[in-house]
């Protein structure tokens, strides 16, 4: 057999075109299938993607505030209102997302993890403000 030919015996046929869709070897041009012609809608490219759960809007806050009370564990009771705001918002963030309301329980334990991080970062500078960290 030359190269550049195909064997006969070991080429397949087109795959057969799915209800509503039209093969490419049957038209040269695409054209859009019945089924989204008379609906009116246009599809996208995201449609074809899963579906995307609700958002746990708890659990985000409760990241964000982790965050700030780490980056902030040096202001006092700013910090420990931002703690406390972590740890409620990621236990409500948390419940939701066992309950089935909301998708999204890994920003919630990471906002609860950043909370513990930066409560024991305010301990270590109160203790370090008292003088505690330094007797010998």
């Amino acid at each position: 057999m030359p190269l550049g030919k195909p064997d006969p015996a070991v080429t397949r046929a087109p795959a057969p075109a799915l209800a509503g869709y039209h093969s490419a070897t049957a038209s040269t041009s695409w054209r859009q299938p019945e089924a989204w012609r008379t609906s009116g809608q246009r599809r996208t490219s995201d449609q074809w993607l899963a579906p995307a759960g609700e958002g746990n809007g708890q659990a985000v806050a409760s990241l964000v505030f982790g965050m700030l009370s780490i980056f902030f564990c040096w202001l006092g009771l700013i910090a420990v209102a931002m703690i406390v705001l972590a740890v409620a918002f990621g236990a409500i963030g948390i419940l939701r997302s066992r309950l089935g309301f909301s998708d999204g329980m890994g920003p919630a334990v990471a906002g609860l993890v950043l909370a513990a991080a930066g409560a024991g970062l305010y301990l270590a500078f109160g203790a370090l403000s008292l003088g505690l960290g330094f007797r010998v």
